[in-house]
């Protein structure tokens, strides 16, 4: 397989980077939160509603739906990925500020 191998079949090369970065500042963002207040941050609706969209435009994708209906899943899914990011970005942030460590 080559390194362009999604932008060859036609997928959005962008929306796939944007998942793994949103998914490294969570997961970044968990760690900080563990290792300062021994706590586990827990996924929210927003995060799960972020993967079922995702789900649901791969396997329009999949299935070749129509092009117009691609782009709309994809940039529902990029909006609905950045709310979820300022949920949790947000939580972090109100989790750092409120607990002291233990």
């Amino acid at each position: 397989m080559t390194s362009n191998f999604w932008g060859k079949l036609g997928g959005p090369v962008w929306l796939v980077v944007l998942v793994i970065v949103k998914d490294i500042l969570i997961v970044t963002g968990g760690a900080v939160v563990l290792g300062k207040h021994a706590r586990a941050m827990t996924s929210n609706f927003w995060g799960k509603l972020a993967a079922a969209s995702l789900v649901f435009a791969f396997v329009a994708f999949m299935l070749r739906f129509p092009p117009w209906f691609l782009y709309t899943a994809y940039i529902a899914s990029t909006v609905i990925i950045f709310i979820s990011l300022y949920s949790y970005g947000s939580n972090v942030v109100e989790v750092l500020r409120k607990e002291q460590p233990e």
